[in-house]
């Protein structure tokens, strides 16, 4: 990345190959995860559970 930041004259590109949500099967299958609004109680729910298990995670 250090290399990106001396090229002046040219533009510089970097690709990832990412899965939106990964890790957290609601949103991997949700289809507007681009733009979630935190509105509707399922997606409430679903972002508390992966919190919770996120938050077991650490403290293992």
């Amino acid at each position: 990345m250090k290399s990106l930041k001396t090229k002046k004259t040219q533009a510089n590109c970097i690709v990832l190959d990412t899965i939106k949500g990964q890790g957290v099967p609601f949103f991997e299958n949700y289809a507007g995860v681009h733009s979630v609004k935190f509105n509707s109680q399922e997606i409430i729910e679903a972002t508390e559970s992966a919190i919770r298990e996120l938050e077991e995670q650490v403290k293992d």
